[in-house]
């Protein structure tokens, strides 16, 4: 809590590829972020359908988890990711 979007996608890459993201890497996936945001929140039932057999009391919330669902999965299907040794 109290951590912007910004922090959450360093912490997150960090935790997936043990680096920091660099300044590009970072506004990539804050774009992404936005995108999936907006994607997700003109089809909830889309973004119900990912985060599926998770209990939410909005669809705000399903939106929210589902766009932070797809950074994850863009994060593990990063080549760093599935190279690191």
């Amino acid at each position: 809590e109290g951590v912007d979007d910004g922090g959450r996608v360093a912490f997150m890459y960090e935790v997936v590829t043990s680096k920091l993201p660099d300044g590009r890497e970072r506004g990539i996936l804050l774009k992404l972020l936005g995108d999936l945001r907006k994607k997700y929140g003109g089809d909830v039932k889309l973004a119900g359908e990912l985060v599926e057999g998770v209990k939410l009391e909005s669809d705000k919330a399903r939106v929210e988890l589902a766009a932070w669902t797809m950074i994850g999965n863009t994060l593990y299907n990063l080549d760093i990711t599935r190279t690191r040794d």
